[in-house]
């Protein structure tokens, strides 16, 4: 089984969302001049005027896409008639097709579980925009998309899904007139958006080399290990050897008393705090913590920062050892911001479910997108009604994220659901 292993001092520097728009892109030097002619194979500046108006038309088309998931209240498609009209290519054409298809097969998906989105907020903040020597021009932008839940349909459905996707749009000019040729994630590592269709991606593994040798470092604690601790950094580190959970698509929140009692009695006595999980993930799905590290794929990084504000205790020891568990400001084990490596040390604080419609608040589900038995991806639940489970997670940043919108993305892969 291969193991995700992270670099303890490995950091993200995350794109700032620019709050002034354009009018940022200005101020920074992009743009200041208006287009004109290449020269020595520097291609031109793209002018405000032009700037603006491609971000425009990321977010009309952005808006366009999203409202494929939406209805009425009456359960109706909204119609996209009051949406501005956007140019595509030939080939960006098919694709918006396709995808408008897999959208509105999710919105019949949602509404078969007694929900709906019937409105949505989308913003379009730029960190770049480019043109390119073949005449083209690449714009970098931050889509932040807010869909509104029909709590009259299910009065305890969370506010909304909200979602903060970095993407990359190409435009090309014909007869002087933009239109979308293409548009890609701009973080390859992300996890699939609410309004894109599937794709695959493999979480990023970093081979670990110590910078220090300090106990800090090594072991997380600042004096010497206990005698428990150092036994069992002598033993083979645990291998979790469980089968996937089921994950049927149509499936609705089960609870099982019989498979339940024993973890229930572990989290009494634990004294673990779900709502604090609940309120961590609330504040940090998007805004990020400033007193963690970060990386580009942060997903397991945020499902240990949310365990620790429910109470988790730090379980010292070897940093590389997946019986280990903890973070400081120098470094933290494998097992705090790979899902992998969490996963072998999960069975110490979790039991596996046989259904990922058992997962209650504060729970986490993996996923091994290749079937390889590597987990790639982490999520935490977020909230739990009589019809729906909602899950939130770091890249793609999202929160309350409903389940069968997960499992659609990802049909082929391996579910692991822990109770924690």
């Amino acid at each position: 089984m291969r193991t995700n292993k992270v670099r303890g001092t490995m950091q993200r520097s995350r794109t700032r969302l620019l709050a002034g728009g354009i009018g940022a892109l200005l101020v920074s030097g992009v743009g200041m001049a208006p287009a004109a002619a290449q020269t020595d194979g520097v291609p031109p500046a793209v002018g405000a005027n032009e700037q603006a108006q491609l971000v425009a038309l990321a977010k009309s088309y952005l808006e366009a896409r999203t409202r494929s998931l939406l209805s009425d209240r009456s359960g109706r498609p909204l119609s996209k008639a009051a949406v501005a009209p956007v140019a595509l290519s030939a080939g960006q054409q098919r694709v918006a097709s396709a995808v408008d298809l897999y959208l509105a097969q999710s919105r019949q998906k949602l509404a078969s579980h007694k929900q709906r989105w019937i409105s949505s907020e989308t913003t379009v903040l730029p960190t770049s925009v480019k043109q390119q020597p073949d005449g083209s021009v690449t714009a970098t932008v931050t889509e932040k998309t807010r869909l509104l839940f029909d709590r009259a349909l299910d009065p305890e459905a969370p506010e909304a899904t909200e979602q903060s996707v970095d993407r990359v749009f190409t435009y090309v000019k014909t007869g002087g007139t933009w239109s979308i040729a293409d548009l890609d994630p701009g973080n390859a590592e992300q996890s699939v958006a609410v309004n894109d269709a599937p794709r695959t991606i493999t979480e990023a593994a970093f081979e670990a080399s110590p910078m220090s040798e300090s106990p800090e470092y090594m072991y997380g604690a600042p004096g010497p290990l206990s005698a428990a601790d150092q036994e069992e950094d002598q033993r083979v580190e645990p291998v979790t050897v469980h089968p996937p959970a089921d994950a049927p698509e149509d499936g609705s929140p089960i609870d099982d008393p019989q498979e339940d009692t024993g973890a229930a009695a572990a989290r009494l006595m634990a004294g673990y705090c779900y709502t604090c999980m609940v309120d961590y993930a609330t504040r940090y799905w998007e805004n990020y913590n400033s007193r963690y590290r970060s990386w580009s794929t942060d997903c397991t990084n945020f499902v240990s920062q949310t365990m620790r504000a429910g109470g988790w205790a730090y379980d010292y020891g070897l940093y590389t050892n997946n019986a280990n568990w903890w973070y400081n400001s120098l470094n933290q084990t494998r097992s705090w911001p790979a899902a992998e490596n969490f996963s072998r040390f999960a069975p110490k604080r979790t039991s596996w479910l046989s259904n990922v419609w058992k997962l209650k608040i504060g729970d986490v589900l993996l996923v091994d997108w290749d079937k390889n038995g590597n987990k790639n991806h982490a999520m935490v639940v977020t909230r739990k009604t009589s019809s729906m489970i909602y899950l939130s997670y770091h890249t793609t940043d999202t929160i309350n994220k409903p389940l069968t919108e997960v499992l659609r993305k990802d049909t082929t892969a391996w579910w692991y659901a822990a109770r924690t």
